[in-house]
């Protein structure tokens, strides 16, 4: 493995892999320091998986349950597509056990999910109970196989939907509303809109509501102000456009899915595969994006 795939696996920055093959990195209680053994090969660095197993375990010896094997993290990570099992957020990423592993001591990838640390710590204190886990863990299952069938993967597949037209959108939001110091709270208005009746009726979770929609609020306005800019004229064109082609798709797909964050999800998913080979930066303009369009009424019954 190269520097790029153990930082992904470790969830640590390529520099910091770096450190580790070159300082090492102290042990959490006993302070030792270990080194990552890697092997140099024309000015690059090659690491063994068997090496980088030694290198975890080390660290699971004196912090046990919170350092999978590279196999399962690969499992984990490959099953969530590399985001949040529940959120879809892409990093950090953290690797929770459904079975406690205190009662249980395992790295059964079948009782294992890929969390965000928010809903990694929802799912510790119990405020996402088991039940609910497995079902997240099911549905990353259904998502695999959905395709056949399915008019909603179907519909938008990459020739059934306007993606330049979206790519265009999301690089001139990160560009101009997300890409910039947040400066205070949102003052957007929901006066008009109610939102536990739309949250109902579209069947979305408190719990994505509120770990999801609700912080991505103090970009609402930004979004808002961008779209009755006149100098914006163009991107508003195409979002009104796009909101068109999603509306379509939500209506032909709404029996593919049981609650609507499924939906937007998905589409996230299917969007930054598509659009800038899926760096973060536009997973998380995508999700913003997506809540705003909720929250506006643009997508998702309101009546």
């Amino acid at each position: 493995m190269n520097v790029n795939e153990v930082a992904e696996l470790l969830k640590m920055k390529r520099e910091e892999v770096k450190i580790a093959i070159d300082e090492g990195v102290a042990l959490p209680k006993s302070g030792e320091i270990i080194c990552l053994k890697a092997h140099q090969i024309n000015k690059q660095y090659d690491i063994d998986e068997l090496d980088l197993d030694e290198f975890i375990d080390r660290f699971h010896q004196e912090e046990p349950g919170r350092h999978p094997p590279v196999k399962v993290r690969r499992e984990l990570l490959v099953e969530a597509r590399h985001s949040c099992a529940i959120c879809g957020e892409t990093t950090p990423i953290e690797y929770h056990h459904i079975i406690e592993f205190s009662k249980l001591g395992h790295y059964d990838s079948r009782h294992m999910l890929a969390l965000c640390p928010t809903h990694h710590a929802m799912c510790t204190l119990g405020r996402i109970d088991t039940q609910e886990q497995y079902e997240y863990k099911r549905r990353l299952t259904q998502l695999k196989v959905i395709g056949n069938g399915s008019n909603f993967i179907y519909s938008i597949g990459p020739a059934n939907f306007s993606w330049d037209d979206l790519r265009q959108i999301i690089i001139a939001l990160h560009d101009e509303v997300v890409n910039r110091d947040r400066e205070g709270n949102s003052k957007y208005d929901f006066s008009e809109i109610d939102i536990q009746k739309k949250n109902e009726l579209n069947r979305l979770s408190l719990e994505y509501y509120n770990t999801v929609v609700v912080i991505h609020e103090p970009y609402f306005t930004r979004i808002m102000n961008f779209l009755k800019n006149p100098v914006n004229a163009t991107i508003v064109n195409l979002y009104y456009e796009v909101v068109d082609e999603i509306r379509a798709k939500i209506a032909l797909s709404r029996d593919d899915y049981e609650r609507f964050e499924f939906f937007l999800n998905t589409f996230a998913d299917i969007a930054v595969k598509d659009i800038e080979n899926g760096r973060s930066q536009s997973r998380r303009t995508i999700n913003i994006l997506m809540s705003f369009m909720y929250i506006n009424c643009d997508i998702g019954r309101k009546t």
